[in-house]
């Protein structure tokens, strides 16, 4: 029977910034996507029922997808950071310590708003969704320095 490893540290995402942001931007394609079809609509010459049948479609088609992606969201919120003695693992990848270019903090106007941060960790490899109140960064630099020392 194969030993797992056990993971050094843990690391939760913040749960509020990685779900609000991704659920205003499916409303707000949602209602693009949804005014394109209206349009479209009028400009065709369909009978009502028609009409009706295409709109009904087209919103439960899109409310399907809004469903999807929220459910892909809400699983991956929950996900994990975990930390290894050589590498971290998120959403069954692996960004192995020896591969880290660099470890600098980075902050849009949603973590600004959320109060988190993100670790550029080098070839577009991140870290996200991290509280201010945790300085992990310091932490990620030594996993770093101790892996390319070894």
């Amino acid at each position: 029977m194969e030993q797992r490893e056990k993971p050094i540290y843990v690391l939760y995402q913040n749960k509020t910034r990685t779900i609000v942001p991704k659920f205003i931007s499916f409303i707000i394609l949602g209602v693009i996507f949804y005014v394109g079809i209206l349009l479209n609509l009028a400009l065709l010459a369909l009978t009502g029922s028609e009409e009706t049948v295409v709109k009904m479609v087209a919103l439960v088609l899109l409310l399907l997808i809004i469903a999807v992606g929220a459910y892909i969201t809400f699983h991956k919120a929950h996900l994990p950071y975990t930390f290894y003695r050589n590498r971290i693992l998120f959403n069954k990848k692996d960004i192995f310590y020896s591969n880290m270019s660099h470890v600098i903090v980075k902050r849009d106007i949603f973590d600004k708003i959320f109060k988190t941060y993100s670790l550029d960790v080098g070839h577009h490899l991140y870290v996200r969704h991290i509280p201010d109140t945790l300085n992990i960064q310091q932490y990620v630099q030594q996993l770093v320095s101790y892996s390319q020392r070894t």
